[in-house]
């Protein structure tokens, strides 16, 4: 039984180290991230496609000719060494760009979105009906 209050005194001490952690330190860096993120996304609207190649070159930033200016703008300020964070940040600045954000405005977007995988994960809602919709008109 003393073991036992024991082990839930230092679970309930830890649980509560984990929530100001996540509380203070994890959501100031979050907010760094999304200000550096804003930054990029100044870049990319104020870039064109083709001289964000020309600089992504320059620091051999790896690229097809597929890949999105928004990926390619998170790949020259992030790095390109972590192809799945480049591809969620990319994804949330053509999210921002569907959506007019601007630059200063990007931060509290994503806040309030609840964070890049909120955004990453949204589906654009789609114009054409649904096969189950079809069916049931017809």
């Amino acid at each position: 039984m003393q073991a036992e209050t024991s082990l839930k005194s230092k679970v309930a001490t830890l649980r509560t180290a984990r929530q100001a952690w996540e509380a203070d330190e994890v959501a100031a860096s979050n907010r760094r991230k999304y200000e550096i993120l804003a930054e990029t996304y100044r870049l990319l609207t104020s870039s064109t496609p083709e001289e964000l190649r020309e600089v992504a070159i320059l620091f051999d930033i790896s690229m097809n000719a597929a890949t999105p200016a928004a990926s390619i703008a998170v790949k020259i300020v992030f790095g390109d060494t972590d192809r799945r964070r480049a591809s969620s940040l990319g994804k949330v600045l053509e999210a921002a760009q569907a959506k007019k954000k601007k630059p200063e405005d990007l931060v509290q977007w994503i806040m309030d979105e609840g964070g890049v995988e909120n955004i990453r994960l949204q589906k654009a809602k789609s114009s054409v009906e649904k096969p189950a919709e079809i069916g049931k008109a017809k």
